[in-house]
């Protein structure tokens, strides 16, 4: 993996970080993925969306309190991320259809989190 060869040289090479914890998360390598998204968020607490991706790792992996949270904050601090992925992307990408924005989805896992909360005795 040529991010890990980056890293070693270069440890705090934010970008590489960045592309392994994304090619981690497209594997399935949840665990590594995320512990790999915590590094680059130690290093760049500021990355709108390195905390969405976080979020949206957090979401597969059934962690909605968590996921709810870097939702939210990934949209408060970059808005525009929000707005889901352009037609041109959608294209490039071969997506007939628009997928969930970030803003639905948080809004699905409160109506869930809420729900379940209800049914606890």
């Amino acid at each position: 993996m040529y991010y890990e060869t980056a890293i070693q040289e270069e440890p705090n090479f934010i970008h590489a970080k960045r592309g392994r914890a994304r090619t981690l998360m497209q594997l399935g390598r949840d665990s590594e993925a995320l512990k790999a998204f915590n590094e680059v968020l130690k290093l760049d607490a500021n990355s709108a969306v390195s905390f969405a991706n976080r979020a949206i790792l957090e979401d597969r992996m059934g962690f909605y309190k968590r996921a709810i949270k870097d939702y939210d904050r990934a949209i408060k601090m970059d808005p525009k991320l929000g707005e889901g992925i352009d037609w041109f992307t959608r294209l490039l990408q071969n997506r007939k259809e628009d997928t969930q924005t970030l803003p639905e989805r948080l809004e699905v896992l409160r109506d869930k989190i809420k729900a379940q909360s209800k049914s606890l005795p």
